[in-house]
């Protein structure tokens, strides 16, 4: 789950770059940055058009230099972006993925039992 290197260079070095006064962010994504922190994005393994919709979203576990652990399997040749997950994104991604498992299931010839219920 440790990410070393990023086209090359340190990862850890790479992710502290991200958000740096001085980088191509805006101010308000620096500040999204500091109160919800940054999470790595994962691509679907095999996926040729990546969408946004497409990453698996970690959270950063922890740094060894000059790795940094994430809360997934990473190999090498995977595709990364970094993600700052505010709450209104995480909101509109829990209402699609509840709108698309409504939608299979209305579809699904046997439905079966709910896997989790969410209040």
């Amino acid at each position: 789950n440790f990410i070393e290197e990023l086209d090359g260079r340190p990862a850890a070095e790479v992710l502290g770059e991200v958000g740096a006064d001085g980088s191509d962010l805006s101010r308000k994504d620096r500040e999204s940055i500091k109160k919800y922190g940054i999470m790595v994005g994962l691509a679907t393994p095999g996926a040729k058009d990546v969408r946004p919709g497409d990453y698996l979203v970690r959270q950063i576990l922890g740094f060894r230099a000059p790795s940094v652990m994430v809360g997934a399997e990473v190999r090498t040749g995977d595709l990364l972006k970094f993600h700052v997950r505010d709450p209104d994104a995480a909101l509109r991604d829990m209402e699609g993925m509840v709108g698309r498992a409504r939608t299979e299931r209305m579809f699904s010839p046997s439905p079966g039992r709910p896997l989790a219920v969410l209040q």
